[in-house]
């Protein structure tokens, strides 16, 4: 996965797994950024599954692959009900970090990462992995590069913001 951003901002990537059999507990490790200039620490880094769920759509109940989670059981999808069971309905809180993951034989789940590239970054490329292991040993890796550009965006002189409202 390649990409690139700037001092102070966050940068998005993806990437979706298939799995030709079941990956049981997919956990995650993302190693630190590096650059012949510096490092970008793997706490900046986070990672959520994008996870489905029933929303109104038309009048009527659509699965929709939407949520950025933590915790992939926070909502699941009931297909037949065509409706969501949430783990905590009252005081649900997504998990602090993204927990051991398991996708059926021939689907797709994706994974979501932001990088959080720091306000004193050095300009360069930086290099890393992420490795996903299941409970069984088998394992997947991707490796990441970053280049922060070696110049600063100026403040905006606007605020923006946006309103999506949810039933």
């Amino acid at each position: 996965m390649r990409s690139f951003g700037w001092r102070g901002t966050y940068v998005p990537l993806s990437f979706a797994l298939r799995a030709g059999r079941e990956l049981k507990d997919l956990t995650f490790a993302v190693s630190d950024l590096r650059s012949k200039s510096g490092t970008i620490n793997s706490g900046a880094i986070d990672l959520r599954v994008v996870a489905p769920w029933f929303r109104p759509f038309g009048g009527k109940p659509r699965l929709i692959n939407e949520m950025l989670l933590r915790d992939p059981e926070f909502a699941v999808p009931l297909p037949e009900q065509q409706k969501n069971q949430y783990k905590d309905p009252k005081y649900g809180n997504d998990a602090e970090k993204l927990l051991p993951l398991t996708i059926a034989a021939g689907t797709n789940r994706q994974v979501y990462l932001t990088v959080r590239i720091p306000d004193k970054a050095a300009a360069g490329v930086y290099r890393g992995n992420i490795t996903g292991k299941s409970s069984d040993g088998r394992t997947v890796s991707f490796s990441i590069e970053l280049e922060v550009l070696p110049f600063d965006l100026e403040p905006t002189p606007y605020a923006y913001s946006a309103y999506y409202r949810i039933y």
